[in-house]
């Protein structure tokens, strides 16, 4: 060996040994255990990981929407008919595939043409996504792919969502084990069975009040849970007006998994203290509930 040789890995191993690059050497270290802790930590904290059955509303580059749904190894999709349906918070009747535009002129596509899905089908939707490339017909002839190309693409910044990077992350994981030999695809028809079989399973007899003086407020409260499996036994009229919205349940189903679903579609305050009723969960809809449903942005 030459004494340049010598001189020069001498030099490396100066460096590679010097304070600085251990120290460098071990922040770097800690910053990539602290992000993987957080990733998990995160990971483990996404509310989509508890829940069993997942909707989504894909919106494509016309404006047309298909639903897709998935639980365990089942995957379902479903292509909305070209109608017209009265839209939620009051703009009156319009063509499925003008809502997302429409709300776009506030930047809520997304959560209007959600919210008008509860509206008029039931159907509860845990997001959205919006396609600016393809027609909602590319999956028609390709299903196997849409689960898995829609959360890719939205992971990766080239489908729009409401969805964070985690949650994304997750469903894609589960697209993987989807079954294409159980999927099943074909045009809304509204006899579709997207129920999620936890909360028909654990089967919790739950009631639904309504505690405003608009009608009809209880009974499509009532529609909307039925449509998901839970077990309503009762909807009616509350003995007096409420201008908060509430659920009231049994101390022993504060962790069912029933509770946890309804809690993330009726975001309200909810009590620990039962009057007798023959319910284990009451929904009770309050004014702000109804405006929710109606007030423009």
């Amino acid at each position: 060996m030459t004494a340049k040789k010598m001189k020069k890995n001498n030099r490396k191993k100066i460096f590679f040994g010097s304070p600085i690059f251990v120290g460098a050497f071990l922040v770097f270290l800690l910053l990539l255990v602290f992000g993987v802790i957080k990733m998990v930590i995160s990971f483990k904290n996404t509310s989509l990981r508890r829940f069993s059955r997942t909707s989504f509303v894909l919106i494509d580059r016309k404006g047309e929407l298909l639903i897709f749904s998935s639980e365990r190894k089942l995957g379902q999709i479903y292509f909305l008919p070209a109608e017209t349906v009265e839209v939620g918070r009051g703009f009156g009747e319009y063509e499925w595939r003008k809502i997302y535009g429409l709300g776009e002129l506030e930047k809520k596509g997304g959560l209007l043409v959600s919210e008008t899905i509860r509206k008029n089908l039931n159907i509860a939707i845990f997001g959205y996504f919006y396609d600016g490339n393809k027609e909602a017909d590319y999956y028609r002839k390709n299903p196997s792919k849409l689960f898995r190309n829609v959360f890719w693409q939205a992971l990766t910044g080239k489908v729009k969502t409401d969805l964070g990077k985690i949650d994304l992350f997750l469903l894609y994981l589960r697209a993987l084990s989807l079954n294409k030999s159980l999927l099943e695809i074909d045009d809304y028809s509204g006899r579709e069975n997207i129920a999620d079989s936890k909360i028909s399973e654990e089967s919790l007899a739950l009631e639904v009040l309504n505690a405003t003086l608009h009608n009809g407020l209880a009974q499509e409260a009532a529609n909307f849970l039925e449509k998901s499996g839970v077990r309503v036994i009762r909807s009616a009229d509350a003995l007096k007006p409420e201008e908060n919205c509430k659920i009231k349940s049994e101390v022993e189903f504060k962790e069912s998994y029933t509770l946890f679903w309804v809690k993330r579609f009726f975001p309200c305050r909810v009590i620990f203290n039962k009057d007798g009723s023959r319910a284990d969960i009451t929904v009770i809809l309050g004014e702000d509930y109804w405006k929710r449903g109606v007030d423009k942005w």
